[in-house]
């Protein structure tokens, strides 16, 4: 074919349509990049939002644990209190009983003296 210019001048249709093709083509690729990228950062933000969402919930149950474990403290505290007072009890009643124990030893002596 001739030269453009020996025709009147200027870029026949077709040749116009070649040069814009590419630019279209990359705008295109640029556009879907783009969009892309949009989904991942979408798709970040929804992770982030989830691990906030997750923290948060960690930090509730880890709240609850700790206050669940300063009311068993104060349970065990006051449970080792009545504990040691029963033991105390105990060891009186205990000591009554060897107190009995002993005078019924004695008695059992003088009735095997009486016996003899």
């Amino acid at each position: 074919g001739s030269p453009p210019a020996a025709r009147g001048g200027g870029s026949p249709p077709a040749a116009r349509a070649r040069v814009l093709r590419p630019i279209d083509a990359y705008m295109a690729r640029n556009d879907l990049r783009v969009r892309q990228v949009e989904d991942t950062q979408n798709t970040h933000g929804r992770r982030i939002d989830q691990h906030d969402s997750d923290i948060a919930e960690i930090r509730r149950n880890h709240n609850n644990l700790e206050d669940q474990v300063n009311q068993d403290r104060v349970v065990n505290t006051e449970t080792r209190h009545i504990v040691i007072g029963s033991n105390a009890r105990n060891r009186r009643h205990n000591n009554e009983i060897r107190g009995e124990n002993a005078e019924i030893r004695v008695e059992n002596d003088e009735i095997r003296g009486e016996n003899a």
